[in-house]
């Protein structure tokens, strides 16, 4: 019985790269979402701007 090679992994842009890793990208994408939540960051944009 041969071994196989490894594949390599499709380009980053590419629709196979989205299908192999949509979980890590959406669990990445939430984890941003929840500590954004927990850290409210307080700004007067009035200040801010001027």
């Amino acid at each position: 019985m041969g071994f196989r090679k490894k594949n390599k992994s499709p380009p980053v842009l590419s629709h196979e790269f989205v299908i192999q890793n949509h979980a890590d990208m959406v669990s990445c994408l939430a984890m941003i979402i929840l500590l954004g939540l927990m850290f409210e960051v307080q700004c007067d944009w009035t200040s801010c701007c001027t």
